[in-house]
């Protein structure tokens, strides 16, 4: 079963109760799990997070959702907690909260990756940079590959060559058991990127190149980016 898990913290930094804040008639998590829900590949849908508050707006809505505790120190950690209990979930997607844009084809896209690579252990996706300002941009991840799209580094300093990281990742079971059972490495200490841990401890990341750059897609952390969100998303409603 391939299970798309939505992990939703209520107290974000830069933008306050960042999950429940509205777009239109609906809080931002409602949007992307609308969007997960459309996925053709997925047989599940679950929002994982360690707030009652969301779990009693978001079952109102017919959600399904799973507390996890509070301390869980990242967004993979928190997937771990909601689907370790669940034998059923052999492949398991992490899609943020805050990414209602995120386009149909990049999320199905980057499952089909795990799915025809046998030695994959976790797929994500990168997309060109539209200018030069976004790849200097240090906010914005780049990531390098092989000709055979397996990930090679990830850094927020300008690659040559370098392609737009889009954080959505998608597990076999096993290796989000194995990623989250390992500490913190050198590199991503320094780069503050977890998919560097799995580089480093030889984890196998294959990457979905996504090639529309005309595609808007961005995540949703500040009072312009949700601006921004309301404009695109209620002009397509």
């Amino acid at each position: 079963m391939i299970v798309i898990v939505i992990p939703a913290r209520l107290k974000s930094t830069r933008l306050e109760r960042k999950p429940l804040a509205m777009i239109g008639d609906y809080p931002m998590l409602w949007w992307t799990w609308k969007k997960a829900q459309k996925s053709k590949l997925a047989n599940k849908v679950i929002i994982a997070t360690d707030s009652t508050e969301i779990v009693d707006r978001m079952t109102s809505y017919g959600a399904e959702c799973v507390m996890t505790p509070e301390d869980c120190k990242s967004g993979s950690d928190r997937i771990y907690q909601a689907t370790k209990d669940s034998p059923e979930a052999e492949i398991i997607v992490n899609l943020q909260g805050d990414e209602p844009l995120m386009n149909l084809d990049t999320l199905d896209g980057s499952i089909e990756t795990l799915l025809s690579n046998s030695d994959c252990e976790i797929a994500t996706a990168v997309s060109p940079f539209k200018d030069v300002s976004d790849w200097e941009n240090p906010n914005n991840v780049k990531a390098v590959f092989n000709q055979k799209n397996k990930a090679i580094y990830f850094s927020r300093s300008p690659l040559k060559n370098g392609l737009l990281h889009i954080g959505l990742y998608v597990y076999r079971k096993s290796s989000l058991e194995k990623f989250c059972k390992l500490s913190p490495s050198p590199l991503e200490n320094a780069e503050q990127l977890e998919q560097l841990r799995a580089i480093e401890n030889e984890i196998p990341i294959y990457v979905y190149k996504i090639h529309n750059t005309e595609m808007e897609h961005f995540g949703i952390d500040t009072q312009e980016d949700l601006t921004r969100a309301r404009e695109i998303l209620l002009s397509t409603k």
